[in-house]
């Protein structure tokens, strides 16, 4: 039998996240601005949570330091 996932408490700590680093971030804010532009608060929020997880896990895979720069460049 598969392992049972908790998928939802990984996603709720990432949206945390999420308002967490908008709140206290200046270029957060403005990644926040760009992409509510095109889709909305919460859209823009939970895409920007799935991109602090994808950031977090290649962070712990490479062994780097969270760049900010290249975080808020890459997004459209």
């Amino acid at each position: 039998m598969a392992p049972v996932r908790r998928r939802g408490v990984e996603a709720r700590a990432f949206s945390e996240a999420a308002v967490l680093f908008v709140r206290h971030n200046e270029p957060g804010k403005k990644l926040l601005a760009r992409l509510e532009k095109r889709v909305g608060k919460g859209k823009a929020l939970s895409i920007l949570a799935h991109k602090l997880g994808r950031a977090a896990y290649y962070m712990l895979l490479r062994g780097k330091a969270f760049e900010i720069d290249r975080f808020v460049a890459t997004a459209h």
